[in-house]
């Protein structure tokens, strides 16, 4: 979460921040290495690529079964952590490769694709998993937003937008 949120802020400021003073010795140009770092450092070691292992010598993220999941491929926040990365991308496109580019592209359709085949939570006691559900719609609206072309792209917006009923859930819904 840490990465992504690094990489997302770096990349905002890189991307917006005409006029910032900066902290002394930091330069707009350090601030746009330590954003791409962190974007390529985030789709490395996410479990649809695997290409690096994190600290703890395994992946983070959301995948299909098959990329090892030992919980049916959902990670809780993992698709909040994506759609940071999913925004750093958005504002460092022009300064990554292709190559950068793509591995981008399978690390935020793979979250987005895991969150098709899942039942919205709802209805746990003392918990409607609102909150959940709102940083769920995130990945399916940055995957759609960024990929339309992409086969599942209309999926994720109905998706996205079955989520984001859920979260004006309030309490007494749970057993509707």
């Amino acid at each position: 979460r840490t990465n992504a949120d690094y990489a997302f802020i770096c990349a905002f400021l890189f991307t917006h921040g005409d006029g910032v003073t900066l902290p002394s010795g930091i330069t707009m140009e350090e601030v746009k290495d330590m954003a791409v770092k962190s974007i390529n450092w985030a789709y490395s070691t996410h479990r649809s690529l695997k290409l690096a292992k994190c600290t703890n010598n395994a992946y983070w993220g959301s995948a299909d079964k098959d990329a090892g999941s030992t919980t049916g491929g959902y990670t809780w926040e993992s698709s909040m952590w994506a759609e940071y990365v999913a925004y750093a991308y958005w504002f460092m496109k022009d300064k990554l490769s292709d190559h950068q580019k793509q591995n981008l592209k399978t690390m935020i359709c793979a979250e987005a694709n895991l969150q098709l085949s899942r039942e919205i939570p709802c209805g746990y006691p003392d918990d409607t998993k609102a909150e959940e559900n709102g940083w769920d719609t995130n990945i399916l609206a940055c995957a759609a937003a960024l990929f339309p072309d992409e086969p599942n792209a209309d999926a994720w917006f109905l998706k996205c937008r079955q989520f984001a009923m859920n979260t004006y859930s309030v309490n007494q819904n749970k057993y509707d």
